[in-house]
Order: structure tokens, then sequence, then C-alpha cells
């Protein structure tokens, strides 16, 4: 099976890419050898690889991006699922669109995956609705993937995301200042190996993949702090209670599971990271 990773060099196309699969081939390109925004680039490019999946992982990640660019946001992160969806209907392969978390309102309870994209608000959110959309409407065979605050290294070693700006500011000696609303969050190489069992496994369909468990920024920063044995002041913040928490009951009817999320974090946290001291980069 040959899969084409678009967005190669973020967290979860650089984790789906040093992720090993018997029987499975798997290419990634980052922006600079194809901008998903370009439907010509990605028509040539899945024209070329011929792959038998398509996944997107390429898109402008965080809010406040999106808002400076909306843009840059909507020609990425909604029109390359567009792209994409299209690209990979030529050779019949499967889609699988990235989503996550913030296509749903605010809510107090875990949100399943038969539920339908309901967060209006911002351009993030506004433009990861759409790819569900085009993924929905234009793909032959979509698979969508909705996880939440993804974590690991980066391409050349760098941590990201929100474990990784903890890190950064620990080694900094700046005080976390820290919400107390649970979130739910995803060491990326164990979305990517599950994933791949979905695709192997030739399912479609919405599913949610994060790590068993909730925790909140301020316990995860504790958290982080004590594995990686890294004193760290952390100030909690009693702001607004934002809970996009996601259920993963069709991901586990099929078989797919990841481990808890303190597993995950203490594997990710003494293994290469857990030496890192400092250094440039952003989450």
């Amino acid at each position: 099976m040959r899969v084409l990773v678009f967005g190669s060099a973020g967290l979860l196309g650089s984790a789906l890419c040093a992720t090993l699969r018997p029987g499975m081939e798997i290419t990634g390109l980052t922006r600079a050898l194809c901008n998903v925004a370009d439907p010509d680039q990605v028509a040539k490019a899945v024209a070329a690889y011929r792959p038998d999946a398509v996944v997107n992982a390429a898109a402008v990640p965080d809010i406040h991006s999106c808002e400076s660019d909306p843009a840059r946001a909507w020609s990425v992160n909604a029109l390359g699922a567009r792209n994409c969806a299209l690209a990979a209907n030529t050779v019949a392969a499967l889609h699988v669109q990235i989503s996550g978390n913030i296509v749903f309102r605010a809510a107090d309870h875990a949100r399943r995956e038969w539920e339908q994209p309901d967060n209006p608000f911002g351009v993030l959110a506004a433009t990861k609705a759409a790819a569900e959309g085009y993924a929905r409407a234009i793909a032959n065979r979509a698979l969508i993937i909705r996880t939440a605050s993804l974590f690991g290294d980066r391409p050349g070693g760098a941590p990201g995301g929100l474990v990784g700006r903890i890190r950064r500011q620990a080694a900094d000696g700046t005080t976390l200042r820290m919400s107390t609303a649970a979130i739910n969050a995803a060491y990326a190489p164990d979305v990517a190996g599950a994933l791949l069992d979905l695709v192997a496994a030739g399912n479609a369909g919405a599913f949610h993949l994060v790590n068993a468990g909730s925790i909140t920024p301020a316990g995860l920063a504790r958290a982080v702090a004590d594995i990686s044995e890294q004193h760290t002041d952390v100030e909690e913040s009693n702001g607004e209670a934002e809970q996009r928490l996601l259920a993963c009951d069709l991901a586990r009817a099929c078989g797919v599971a990841l481990r808890p999320l303190d597993d995950a974090l203490r594997a990710y946290l003494t293994h290469g990271i857990g030496r890192w001291t400092g250094c440039p980069g952003t989450a």
C-alpha cells in the first residue's frame, strides 16, 4: 500500500513519515515540494505517486496565524482539502483529512465522531470545518481524523505543540499561567500509528484519535515538569471553561485505541526529548 502525505514537515506529517508499517510505502511532501493550496501541484504529485491513500496533514494550525492572515488560512486549510480530495479521486485513493476538536462549539461533555462541526467562530474553526465539508462532499472515500493538542518532536528535534511551549517557557524560567479547564492531548506518533491502522483496514468516516484520559493545561505543565525533573512555577488561571473533549467511540469499536495520556507523556519525555535543554523553534 502506498501512502502519500502532504504537510510532512508538521508534527503529525513527520510522525507519519517516521512510522514503519509492513507492506506500507509512505512518502512525504513538504510545502516546498508541493503546496496544497495549488490544485495543479497537488494533481501532479498524486498522478506521479499514484498512492492508495492521500493524507492531507498540511495546515495553518494555530488561531493567531489564521486570524492574522485569513486568506492564507482559507487557501491552505479549506481549499487544500478540496484539492487533495479531487486529486485522490483521480487515482481511486482514500482521502484522509486531518481535523480537530476546534470544529465543535465549547461544551462540558465529550463530543462523538458522528457529530457534525458546529463551531462558526474564528477563522481556524471555520476553515477546518470547511475542510471536513469538502472531504465529505467531494472524496469518493474519505477518512476524517479529529485530534486535539498534538505534541511531539518537529523535524530537527525541536519539541512542538503545547508540551513544547511548556518546555521552552520552563527552560527560560518563565512562570506558566495555565488554564484549569479539562483538555484532551495526543502524542503525534500514537496518532500516526492509529491513523495508519485505520487506513490499512480500509476504514472511512470520521474518527477521533487522542490519548486516553483528559488533563488541564495546568496539570499538563506540572506533569511535564515532574517527568522531566525540571522546576516550573505554574499559576492556575480560572478563565472561562472551553472544553471540546473528544470521545473515541468509533475508533475503539474498530479496535483502535491510543494508550493513556500519562503513559504517552512519560514515553515522550524520557526518550530523547527529556534531554532537551532549550532550542529555537515555535509550537
